[in-house]
């Protein structure tokens, strides 16, 4: 039998997300695990998929410890029948083919259902796939109901908040894990993407954390999370936490001041209620990805891998530092629109709804606007603003109109009758729903840029077509990023609606057919 070299990746395991099929590709389910050697270079033939979940209800009897070994403090080991990684190809592959080829020739000579034992039914020609396997998310739900769970193991407990069990730190005499009280962090402040000197990589360790506390308390018929691969990283394989949930207190303060190192600081500072975002985060590691520090505790003014190190206290050339840090200075730890953590980049991603879509979702839109920069950046002394009520609409007006006749393709169809005063109305309701877009949108004309693109706030803009040329080979043709009138209203319209979800882009849902006769007259 020729041998393949086998090597095993969790796709889409902790920290890569699910991606959706192109065409011709399978989408695997979340339990499938795709045998890959991505380090020993090209297969001979085709990846081997094996069902994780399968296997776990197959050999509920024999446990997981049939697959996997102990390690010396007796926590199961992710990895087929080693505590340690191989470092010899050969052995690897005799391990791989030993084992599961192994097994399924003992199970089919005791009559009981089996897998494979020839090369190809595990290495098989197939379509391509991507996995449905979605990056295990935490929130302030999941860890609340851990947290009431332990309490009600200790019989109540008299402390309010029990954090031993999960949070540890390693003692630096003894070098054991250690729990220390009001210094919690998250797993990722200390296990990278790697094993490195000594310390787990953050997969190992909550696989060997979390599965082996689910499985004993499933053993024992209590209440348990996920015991397989789809009830942590498949759709819907997590029931909802009943809220409401409880604050997690770690010594944070309710508000505090986001300022430049002195001297660096070219704008006022911003005063942050920290408290209040606390409810509009799935969780702290949403904004604080590598630990409970401050940004300023990595990320420096100038970018300087070392700095940021020496400020959290460590070795320049710690690895986790590198990693973590990568050059990002503090301005861009803020700003960086990319990021989903930073400020603006959290700001950006909540304009992709629906209701913010229509005008933050064009190409002419600008996200965010340096206008916007005042809106948090008021000064260290000031204490944060509520949210304001938005302004009421200004009475119906010439500058205000309650429709607007648009007639641009009279030749071809009647003239269409914008609802001006409606459109706007519904922009400042759903404005009004959110208190985001209430601190940014505080002024009515703020919406009439959603359409208006070029006007400044509060000035009464002119008609399109002052801008936008009405037919080609007139004064001002139309160009790359100045469109004809006909094309910006059409643009600007049926964008709205389609990423509204509004409906209403075919022709004669805004145009009637034009009266035999009809000259192209018209704004």
């Amino acid at each position: 039998m020729r041998r393949v070299a086998i090597g095993i990746a969790l796709v889409g395991a902790l920290g890569c997300n699910g991606t959706h099929p192109g065409e011709g590709e399978r989408t695997l389910p979340a339990g499938t695990i795709v045998i890959q050697p991505a380090a020993l270079g090209t297969l001979e033939r085709p990846a081997a998929e094996m069902s994780h979940d399968g296997h776990v209800k197959a050999l509920a009897k024999e446990g997981c410890t049939a697959c996997h070994p102990r390690d010396g403090q007796g926590r199961l080991s992710i990895r087929l029948g080693r505590v340690d990684e191989l470092g010899d190809r050969e052995a690897l592959l005799e391990l791989y083919h030993a084992r599961c080829t192994g097994c399924h020739r003992e199970r089919k000579a005791r009559g009981e259902k089996s897998g494979p034992v020839i090369c190809g039914d595990c290495h098989a020609r197939r379509a391509p796939s991507r996995s449905a396997r979605q990056a295990m998310r935490w929130d302030y739900g999941l860890h609340d109901r851990h947290v009431r769970l332990e309490e009600r193991h200790r019989g109540g407990g008299n402390e309010p908040q029990t954090c031993e069990r999960c949070h540890h730190a390693k003692d630096t005499a003894t070098g054991k894990p250690v729990a220390r009280k009001g210094a919690e962090e998250g797993c990722g402040a200390c296990h990278g993407a790697r094993t490195e000197s000594g310390v787990r990589s953050l997969r190992e360790a909550a696989h060997q954390s979390c599965v082996p506390c689910h499985l004993d308390r499933w053993q024992k018929h209590e209440e348990a999370g996920p015991v397989t691969c789809g009830g942590c990283h498949g759709d819907g394989g997590r029931k909802a936490a009943a809220g409401p949930h409880r604050r997690l207190l770690r010594g944070q303060k309710d508000q505090l001041t986001i300022q430049a190192a002195a001297g660096a600081a070219k704008v006022p500072g911003v005063r942050f209620d920290h408290k209040a975002h606390e409810g509009s985060a799935p969780f702290c590691a949403t904004c604080h990805h590598q630990g409970l520090a401050s940004c300023a505790s990595c990320h420096t003014v100038t970018g300087s891998r070392g700095a940021a190190a020496e400020n959290r206290g460590r070795s320049p050339a710690a690895p986790r530092d590198q990693e973590h840090a990568k050059g990002v200075t503090f301005e861009a730890a803020y700003h960086r629109s990319s990021s989903e953590r930073s400020c603006v980049g959290c700001h950006v991603r909540r304009t992709e709804a629906k209701a913010c879509a229509g005008c933050h979702g064009s190409p002419l839109g600008e996200s965010p606007s340096p206008r916007s920069c005042a809106v948090c950046h008021r000064g260290a002394s000031e204490a944060p603003a509520s949210a304001p009520a938005s302004q009421p609409l200004p009475a119906v007006s010439e500058g205000f109109p309650e429709t607007v006749t648009i007639s641009t393709l009279q030749k071809r169809y009647g003239p269409s009758q914008l609802p001006h005063r409606r459109i706007v109305a519904r922009l400042a309701t759903l404005a009004e729903g959110s208190a985001l877009a209430r601190r940014f949108h505080g002024q009515t004309e703020t919406l009439c840029r959603g359409c208006h693109h070029r006007s400044p706030a509060g000035a009464r803009p002119p008609t399109c077509q002052s801008c936008h040329p009405r037919a080609p080979g007139r004064s001002g043709a139309p160009t790359a990023d100045r469109p004809g009138l006909t094309a910006a209203y059409h643009r600007q319209c049926i964008g709205c609606h389609e990423a509204m979800g509004i409906g209403k882009t075919s022709c004669t849902d805004c145009h009637r057919p034009a009266p035999a006769g009809s000259t192209e007259e018209g704004r």
